[in-house]
């Protein structure tokens, strides 16, 4: 069984946050600055630079928008997993593939093997 263990938040606007749920970096989180022309395999690849313990082999990250909607409420929306050491068709998406724009947050759960 994967745990989801932790968050981060990636923002390339001077603008942290639209709601005061995303405020800050949360606690064990890392703060990125990223472009819309980034891509997810290059997040992870971030990540994993920042955080050692993220480096496993069978690690898998869940990688979803976080945006207002018209009325400000934040939305989330899944756009795709990548494996830290398999390559697949979503490491090459963009972040302005999957509908990011700056002010927008990209939630990431890291999901870690199980203890053996």
């Amino acid at each position: 069984m994967y745990l989801l263990s932790k968050r981060f938040i990636a923002n390339a606007s001077t603008i942290m946050c639209r709601s005061d749920e995303f405020a800050s970096t949360p606690e064990g989180g890392v703060q990125l600055y990223v472009w819309a022309d980034t891509s997810l395999r290059e997040v992870v690849d971030f990540i994993k630079e920042a955080d050692p313990s993220c480096r496993d082999r069978a690690c898998r990250f869940s990688l979803a928008l976080v945006y207002p909607d018209k009325t400000g409420a934040m939305m989330v929306k899944p756009v795709a997993r990548v494996h830290s050491s398999k390559r697949d068709t979503a490491d090459s998406y963009t972040l302005a593939h999957i509908g990011w724009r700056p002010a927008d947050f990209l939630s990431i759960g890291i999901m870690y093997p199980p203890a053996r």
